[in-house]
């Protein structure tokens, strides 16, 4: 009992419980440390892949703008297209007979039309 009551003896308890204790909070902080930077790089990763989502949105909306301006100059197109081929036949409608003879009236326009297709 009088080796426990010894200054160095207390002196050596108290130094070992704090090597102990540092020790658990080295650990500790160890492991604080890794976790930190394990969820710095996560951070990293995730405005990297943030990143590359926003560019990929951007180009499919560029994309999608100069499709519209291209569907939109084919419909033009189209559109015009078709108001010809419907007066072309409203043309074709309103024609009369050239003779008495509707059979050689209407070979008569057929073979126009065909030289008109291939002249």
């Amino acid at each position: 009992m009088l080796a426990l009551l010894n200054p160095m003896t207390i002196l050596g308890v108290l130094l070992a419980l704090s090597l102990i204790g540092n020790g658990v909070l080295y650990k500790i902080h160890t492991n604080d440390l890794q976790r930190i930077g394990g969820l710095k790089q996560a951070t990293k990763e995730a405005r990297a892949d943030a990143q590359a989502c926003s560019d990929g949105v951007k180009k499919l909306r560029e994309a999608g703008v100069a499709r519209d301006k291209h569907v939109a100059e084919a419909l033009k197109v189209a559109e015009a297209k078709a108001h010809a081929a419907d007066a072309r036949a409203d043309a074709i409608l309103q024609e009369r007979p050239i003779n008495e003879n509707l059979c050689d009236s209407a070979l008569e326009l057929n073979q126009r039309k065909l030289r008109e297709r291939h002249p």
